[in-house]
Formats: C-alpha cells, structure tokens, sequence
C-alpha cells in the first residue's frame, strides 16, 4: 500500500503507471492479495496518470471491495468526466445523492459533471445540475450556454448568460 501510495505523490511527468504496474506485479509474485485500502489508493494514482478507463474500472472493484467514500466519487467522478461518460456521470451523481453521508460531498462534484455532461450535449441535465452549483463559475455557466446553443435553444442560453452577469 505504501508504494502504491507514494505513486499518488510522485512528481508531475513521472511514470506513474510504470511504477504502479511494477508494484502490482510484485505484489502478484508474492501472491500478496490488494486490499480496499490498495485499492483506493490505486484510483487516485490512475485519475493522477490520466488513465481514466483503469480509474472508473478499479473504482468497481473498490465498491465490490467496500464502501467507497465521498473522495472516491469524486475521483470516479473525475475520470467519466474526461471521458465524458455521461451514463457513469449520471449513475456515480444518483448514488451519491441517494447517501445522505455522500449528498453534501456531491455539491464539490457538481461543476465538472455539470461541465462534461453540457459538452456531450445534454442541455436539460446539465441546466438542472447547474441550478444545484452553489456558486457557478464562469466556465460552468459558459458549457451549459454553449449546449443550450448547439440545441438551438436560444431562449435558456439567453436566460443563463443573464444569470452568469448576475452573479
């Protein structure tokens, strides 16, 4: 765990997935069996490699493993947005919202869901995600008006463009 660990704190440009992939293997010839703690730990240094597909993989296994927490989500969160993986976005934000102990953790996950789902195209859920944002920056309002616009959807991306100069 610990030298997966210290993967999570290598510097940026490093081989991150070469030093992991090591650690693994070794771990697999000494028939030594991961853990969830290996495992979450695992699905930071995969968000942090960008290896997103791996992250959203290895965050299953950590839910079969256990109970994964908010920073988890978030991760998990974080690699379907790059991925922009609308359907895993829409099911890791409906679990987390269902969790009382999660809810207030999702509010932080909101604006790259909101953003990714506005770039795949879905207007209506990236507008109803956007109403959820506490405090919206700039880059959030402007990926949901570009969706409400790639919709022809003049009227709400004059409506939110209006909320944006509000606030």
């Amino acid at each position: 765990h610990l030298a997966i660990q210290s993967c999570v704190r290598a510097p940026p440009g490093s081989k991150i997935d070469v030093a992991v992939n090591y650690v693994l293997k070794s771990m697999q010839a000494a028939d030594v069996k991961a853990d969830f703690q290996v495992y979450g730990t695992l699905l930071q240094v995969l968000v942090r490699a960008r290896k997103y597909k791996e992250a959203l993989a290895t965050f299953e296994v950590l839910c079969i493993e256990g109970t994964p927490t908010g920073e988890d989500y978030r991760l998990a969160i974080s690699a379907a947005s790059k991925l922009k993986d609308v359907s895993t976005i829409k099911s890791l934000l409906g679990e987390m919202l269902i969790d009382p102990v999660l809810a207030d953790e999702a509010v932080s996950a909101l604006p790259k869901a909101t953003k990714a789902v506005a770039d795949s195209g879905d207007w209506r859920l990236a507008c109803k995600l956007l109403q959820r944002i506490d405090d919206p920056n700039m880059f959030t309002y402007h990926s949901v008006i570009a969706a409400c616009g790639r919709a022809k959807n003049s009227k709400m991306a004059i409506t939110l463009f209006n909320q944006m100069c509000e606030v």
